[in-house]
């Protein structure tokens, strides 16, 4: 919400500067002979001065600008959807890249404004779907958690453990998580596709 609001006042500021600065022009506040501009003011010195005061208050209006669009950029590595897969062995390496084709981007986080690539429950769901996660990989996944050097992967990984502890009854999750069954929000609900139906296109 700041970084919205930062962006407003820097373009609100830019533009009352810019517009003021051509009203200055437009009125004939000076003109040109030759290679000179002759303030035609009686009082050159205020015209300056009023030109200086605009030129600063543009300048800090361009500055707000781009601290807020600085702030809205995606933070380092949230930009791609590259979570380092090549790092991991065999069955790890597969979901993990599954993980990466079922990102999705959004532009806020934990109710902040944070641009980026993320792994959501959704695609959590899509993921052990298409890859028939199940408890014969939860050494994988643990692996997957533990080596990766992306948050992003690790959040997955983690993901993908509740559900399979969950489907097998062994995940102790509070009865308010989406990742218990009983509950009415539980994320695979509606369960899986018909496995004929779910592509794996590694």
């Amino acid at each position: 919400m700041v970084e919205i609001l930062l962006l407003l006042a820097g373009f609100v500021i830019l533009l009352a500067s810019s517009r003021q600065i051509f009203l200055m022009f437009r009125t004939g506040s000076f003109r040109a002979r030759g290679n000179r501009l002759i303030v035609r003011s009686a009082h050159p010195i205020t015209f300056f001065m009023n030109l200086v005061g605009i030129v600063l208050i543009a300048a800090i209006g361009a500055a707000v600008l781009g601290i807020a669009i600085h702030e809205l950029l995606p933070e380092s590595g949230m930009g791609s959807r590259h979570l380092g897969c090549d790092q991991q062995p065999g069955r790890a390496q597969e979901i993990c890249r599954r993980l990466e084709r079922e990102m999705q981007w959004s532009w806020t986080g934990h109710a902040v404004i944070s641009p980026g690539w993320r792994i959501t429950f959704e695609g959590a769901a899509r993921t052990y779907c298409a890859e028939r996660v199940g408890p014969e990989d939860i050494e994988a996944l643990q692996k997957l958690r533990q080596t990766t050097k992306d948050w992003r992967a690790a959040s997955g990984a983690d993901f993908l453990i509740r559900l399979v502890e969950s489907k097998n009854g062994s995940g102790g999750e509070n009865i308010t998580s989406i990742f218990n069954a009983a509950n009415p929000s539980f994320i695979l609900k509606v369960g899986c596709p018909p496995h004929d139906a779910v592509r794996r296109d590694h």
